[in-house]
């Protein structure tokens, strides 16, 4: 085979550019702390690289909404805890009532209702970010307004303006969970209304309305007889609203602790393929020089030239 007297110096060209290039990108991945810049540079990599990129999107997505029902769930565990109080306090009035007690200690217990009925009309238009929270998924304005007689002072109705639906959010692949409850629900199924629900018997202003209603008659036997079984039904359902809410909470602290390992995790993979490892990368590069070097020096030997032959 015949080598013409170009070969020698061309070879020598093409080694010599390769090694340059290969120390041009260590320096790069140096200075940025990547080695994957582009697709060419790994393709296999830099395609693993783009699909747990997109978990991680997705993941962020789920911490995101966990941290938003964590704080719906809280906010609403105040409210619930509150109306809990107030039943309890409405159960209390309704034992103490008997016939011993007098038309002036009835007024005051029948004020003191009407202030409780006021007051959790109050807890349930609770909002959380410009949204009501007990509202179903009409979130746009209070769910609960208050009707009083004006000549008298008492509270005629307490109308809901809601629904029985409830958003839900999603906190892992086809997961998906609410921290809301309806005020009310009619409808047989789906989530336990707080206020009023045809399943459980609750109807917790209805109730106080008329035990509101009684006292204001002096009528202690219905108080006996009807508005403290009723009262029950809703302290029932307010205690189940409470744990519920609880084991929700710990529920999505679960949750929330699962999704930050998962990011942590998958960091790690999108790092180990597309980070550079600086003590790696300063090894090599080193090594290239040194190669570089040897190469320069080898071919000024082969050609017979040196750095004076080119400045002569």
């Amino acid at each position: 085979m015949r080598v013409t007297s170009n070969t020698l110096p061309d070879m020598m060209g093409m080694q010599l550019n390769r090694l340059a290039a290969k120390q041009y990108d260590l320096q790069e991945q140096a200075a940025t702390g990547r080695k994957l810049r582009e697709l060419k540079d790994d393709p296999s990599a830099a395609l693993r690289v783009l699909e747990m990129q997109h978990e991680s999107r997705k993941i962020s997505r789920y911490g995101e909404n966990i941290a938003l029902l964590k704080e719906q769930a809280t906010v609403s565990f105040q409210s619930l805890r509150s109306i809990q109080q107030i039943i309890d306090r409405a159960s209390e009035l309704a034992t103490m009532t008997d016939g011993t007690r007098s038309e002036s200690e009835l007024e005051a217990f029948r004020q003191e209702v009407t202030q409780l009925i006021e007051e959790g009309v109050q807890v349930l238009n609770a909002e959380h970010r410009g949204s009501y929270l007990f509202g179903g998924t009409i979130t746009d304005s209070p769910p609960f307004s208050l009707v009083k007689n004006p000549d008298t002072g008492l509270v005629t109705e307490v109308d809901y303006s809601g629904n029985s639906d409830v958003s839900e959010a999603e906190i892992d692949n086809g997961v998906t969970v609410t921290s809301l409850v309806p005020g009310e629900n009619s409808t047989g199924s789906g989530r336990r209304g707080v206020v009023y629900d045809t399943r459980t018997g609750a109807d917790i202003f209805g109730h106080l309305i008329d035990l509101q209603n009684h006292l204001d008659a002096g009528d202690y036997e219905s108080v006996v007889s009807t508005d403290a079984a009723n009262i029950r039904k809703d302290e029932d359902n307010i205690l189940f609203h409470v744990a519920s809410n609880g084991v929700f909470q710990s529920k999505l602290e679960t949750a929330g602790a699962a999704s930050k390992s998962r990011s942590e995790t998958v960091t790690q993979m999108i790092s180990k393929d597309a980070d550079a490892d600086l003590a790696q990368v300063l090894v090599k590069f080193n090594q290239a020089q040194n190669a570089y070097q040897a190469a320069l020096q080898t071919s000024s030997r082969l050609m017979g030239l040196s750095l004076f032959d080119y400045l002569r």
